[in-house]
């Protein structure tokens, strides 16, 4: 029985290999364990299932093979006693719930491949070593990203470049002429939302006086306007 694992589905009576034992679909991997044992003989991460497929309902087995990325394959044979519906109805709670599973996982790694893409284009240092350890042949890239580098912070750091805001966004903002002749400036709420992330100040002095009511929000943003955030950034846009 797994420790500390939440079991999405358990499903007994299934063979692998001619063996009985039970599948067990947790939250980030499927195990099969035979009977009478009380530990794994075959496990996969779903972030290394490329995909699954299922018999025909013209075959005499109800089977699922599961295949990996490393092209390695595993079938599980349904052997429900009941009788060949419940065989298929163990067969298809496994299928369903893959079919969820899979592909939030597929989106996972291709966010983290796109993270680690970013961080070689960007890192020299990193991509020097990712070339010496890995591209050579030395190093497993799994083995790379997990025990030669600090993956998380050099994430989170890839993640603060990403959400940056370049000051010269507020030069993009355009008055418009007012029915008594004064300007306009229009905000949508992406601008609002790169104001506060630039100006963490700005936010503050926001929800000091516009959310307790001390000030309408249309005076908050003409005193800003009005401000040296603004003006300083129209007058040196290169400002980060």
């Amino acid at each position: 029985m797994p420790n500390g694992e939440d079991v999405r589905l358990k499903v007994n009576h299934v063979k692998s290999k001619k063996v009985e034992g039970t599948l067990y679909m947790m939250s980030e991997r499927m195990g099969w364990m035979p009977k009478h044992k009380d530990v794994f003989t075959i496990s996969f991460d779903y972030c290394d299932i490329k995909y699954h497929r299922i018999s025909s309902d013209q075959k005499s087995k109800i089977r699922l093979q599961i295949v990996c990325y490393n092209e390695n394959m595993t079938t599980f044979h349904f052997c429900n006693p009941v009788g060949l519906d419940a065989q298929k109805k163990d067969r298809d709670a496994v299928s369903d719930l893959l079919k969820t599973l899979l592909p939030e996982f597929k989106t996972m790694m291709d966010q983290a491949l796109e993270v680690k893409t970013k961080i070689l284009n960007e890192n020299k240092t990193v991509y020097q070593l990712y070339k010496d350890l890995v591209i050579s042949g030395l190093v497993p890239a799994d083995d790379f990203w997990s025990k030669y580098v600090d993956f998380d912070k050099l994430t989170e750091s890839t993640k603060k470049q990403n959400t940056g805001i370049s000051g010269a966004f507020l030069t993009n903002i355009r008055p418009e002429s007012g029915d008594n002749g004064g300007l306009i400036y229009k905000l949508n709420t992406d601008t609002i939302m790169s104001i506060f992330r630039t100006y963490p100040a700005i936010r503050e002095k926001y929800e000091q006086n516009v959310h307790t009511g001390h000030m309408n929000e249309a005076d908050f943003w003409r005193t800003f306007f009005q401000s040296h955030y603004f003006t300083m950034d129209r007058m040196n846009p290169s400002h980060t």
